[in-house]
């Protein structure tokens, strides 16, 4: 029902549209409307096992994930429909071999240094993130 409601919404995106991406809109739509604060941002760990970026080979084993990062401010806040473009835009947008090639880069670099500094990365929730970690982004 959601998918298609949301197919008279942008059909460029709509067939792409994916049932994780409407469960994750539905989510924070509820969430908006119960919370005292809304949700600004969703973050989904995303595959890129089967991009086209270089550096990415089939036969390699291990866990080909980066987090995709889809911002979500009023008023696109509210509509399931909205959320769930939303969503599935960032993840197609991110999915481009040059932007995965470009990321990776950009965390290695990080993540190395910050191994040579004897520092380690945390994750601290936020209050207006929801954090999504699915296969099915």
């Amino acid at each position: 029902m959601v998918l298609e409601a949301v197919s008279d919404h942008d059909n460029k995106v709509a067939a792409k549209i994916t049932t994780q991406d409407c469960l994750t809109a539905y989510i924070v739509n509820v969430l908006n409307r119960c919370l005292g604060s809304s949700i600004h941002m969703i973050t989904n760990a995303a595959s890129y096992r089967h991009s086209d970026a270089p550096f990415v080979h089939p036969d390699v084993a291990g866990n080909l994930i980066y987090i995709v990062r889809s911002e979500v401010m009023p008023p696109y806040s509210k509509g399931v429909g909205t959320i769930a473009t939303v969503i599935r835009k960032s993840i197609i947008e991110w999915r481009q071999a040059v932007f995965i090639s470009n990321w990776m880069s950009a965390a290695s670099y990080l993540m190395h240094a910050a191994a040579l500094e004897g520092k380690q990365h945390f994750f601290l929730p936020q209050p207006d993130v929801l954090a999504v970690n699915s296969n099915l982004s």
